[in-house]
């Protein structure tokens, strides 16, 4: 048995190394283009702004604290009465470092943060997504994140019942 030890201890760091190489998001390289388009009509709702590459992702930086690995990026604010939702949609190079960016997203938020409510996740659609509520006058009450392929969106939401837009919002992607 002594002798089969150092083996495993072996084999065991090996596994570790190797899934570090394979299994690990790869920085470097080009985000994936985007591909997305944002209708002038989400359903009853009408688009009021959209910004697009630069300045979209110029508005994307100055809402976070940290410089995000991420060049492409597009959003949209629609509203309908007194409801609204907004749209932000970034390109990450990868699918695992849009997975990075929604789980550093989540840390940062964690649970006493100034200007958000501790993440819960929940099932939208059968989208595993993120919400957060504000508790700045500034910003949309509902917000909700996740990572879908290389793209990661934040969707924040001002409505009666949030949850329930935000599954119709989805529906139209």
């Amino acid at each position: 048995m002594r002798k089969a030890v150092p083996i495993i201890i072996l084999a065991a760091v090996a596994g570790l190394i190797l899934f570090l190489l394979v299994g690990m998001p790869k920085g470097g390289g080009e985000p994936q283009p985007l591909n997305v388009t944002l209708p002038e009509k989400w359903g009853d709702f009408t688009r009021t702004t959209q910004l697009e590459g630069q300045p979209a992702m110029n508005a994307y930086q100055k809402e976070h604290v940290k410089k995000i690995p991420f060049k492409l990026g597009i959003k949209g604010e629609y509203t309908l009465g007194k409801d609204k939702f907004t749209v932000w949609i970034v390109g990450a190079v990868n699918d695992g470092n849009a997975i990075t960016m929604v789980d550093l997203m989540t840390k940062a938020i964690g649970a006493n943060h100034k200007d958000f409510s501790k993440p819960l996740q929940l099932d939208a659609g059968g989208v595993k997504v993120w919400r957060t509520d504000s508790t700045k006058s500034s910003q949309l009450p509902a917000n909700y994140y996740w990572a879908e392929g290389s793209k990661v969106y934040w969707i924040g939401i001002a409505a009666p019942d949030p949850d329930a837009l935000l599954t119709r919002i989805m529906a139209d992607f």
